[in-house]
């Protein structure tokens, strides 16, 4: 058993001292200018978000972009099974490590065993429309692939260790991708296409990832093969995330699937353009919660009473915030 799965069995941190000197390097500056790299990364893909959405509704039609968001909400869930709460789980273990190796460990013991994940989601469908002719099913076998590009998703570990500034990289060149792919395409701009743009930017996101971590950290990615024992140690520790991930995608995409089943694809076109409106306000207080996340985890293990005095007043910030935008 290895230090990191001596840590999860014990729920001590490993290096008490070491976690001291890797907290001071959590100064309010360091934490300024990760809301304020996540801020720019918010900011540049909701804009282009935003106009490539436009376009694709101008080319796909209402009924075809009813058809389109109902695949996306229904993938979601496949997603949210793969993570399965690893992304965050992974983001608190990297900041109570010291060294490279535990680092690499982790990282390779998450994306092996998302990639677990992954297989299991894909397999099921694929044998479905091989053996069935539901049309549906090929728009879902070309985007159950983000399953594998998010089992490859490294962005929780820059999240993890405040250096946003490589996830606005990897994330500017995601959404750049897709509204290329849409310009360039736009005249036999399709159901299929727009499936296929999807899955190709979170590809370029993935490896775009992937790159910075080995040519800026000077970490390469490893699998490795789990036991059964370190699989359970980590999912138990895993499966509170997994439960806020879950509650989170029923709330933002079960409205989109019941109004599928129950109306038309053409009245879930309509529904889904206004509701881009929202999500651009409602995710303005991601910079925030995932920047002060990292810190905190450190705070529970090493001051309690200056974690409670911290977390109340980023609470009080992130609700006058929200208060402000529901005006």
């Amino acid at each position: 058993m290895g230090p990191v799965d001596t840590y999860i069995k014990n729920k001590t941190p490993l290096h008490g001292s070491s976690l001291k000197k890797k907290s001071t390097q959590y100064k309010r500056k360091n934490i300024i200018s990760n809301i304020f790299y996540i801020l720019v990364n918010q900011g540049l893909s909701k804009c282009i978000s935003f106009f490539t959405v436009t376009l694709i509704v101008r080319t796909l039609g209402p009924s075809e972009f009813g058809e389109y968001s109902f695949y996306l909400a229904v993938i979601g869930y496949a997603v949210i099974f793969v993570n399965f709460g690893l992304g965050t789980y992974g983001s608190k273990k990297v900041n109570q490590v010291s060294s490279k190796n535990e680092v690499v460990t982790i990282i390779s013991e998450i994306v092996s065993l998302k990639l677990i994940l992954a297989v299991v989601t894909y397999i099921p469908l694929l044998i479905l429309y091989l053996l069935t002719d539901i049309k549906p099913l090929s728009a879902l076998i070309i985007l159950n692939i983000i399953s594998f590009a998010d089992a490859l998703n490294i962005q929780w570990y820059f999240k993890g260790i405040l250096k946003n500034k490589y996830v606005v990289v990897a994330t500017f060149l995601q959404y750049l991708t897709h509204l290329s792919i849409v310009l360039i395409l736009y005249k036999i701009f399709n159901l299929k296409i727009a499936c296929i743009s999807v899955v190709v930017s979170l590809l370029v996101l993935t490896f775009s990832q992937l790159y910075i971590l080995h040519k800026h950290e000077n970490i390469r990615l490893k699998l490795s093969l789990l036991s059964s024992s370190q699989v359970r140690l980590i999912v138990s520790s895993a499966w509170p995330f997994f439960l806020s991930g879950l509650f989170s995608i029923i709330l933002f995409n079960t409205d989109t699937i019941f109004l599928k089943i129950f109306t038309s694809s053409e009245l879930v076109g309509h529904y889904n353009c206004a509701h881009k409106v929202i999500d651009v306000l409602s995710n303005l207080r991601y910079p925030l919660i995932s920047v002060f996340f990292p810190v905190y985890s450190q705070l529970f293990y090493l001051n309690s009473e200056k974690l409670m005095i911290r977390f109340f007043s980023s609470f009080k910030i992130i609700m006058t915030g929200i208060i402000i935008l529901a005006i």
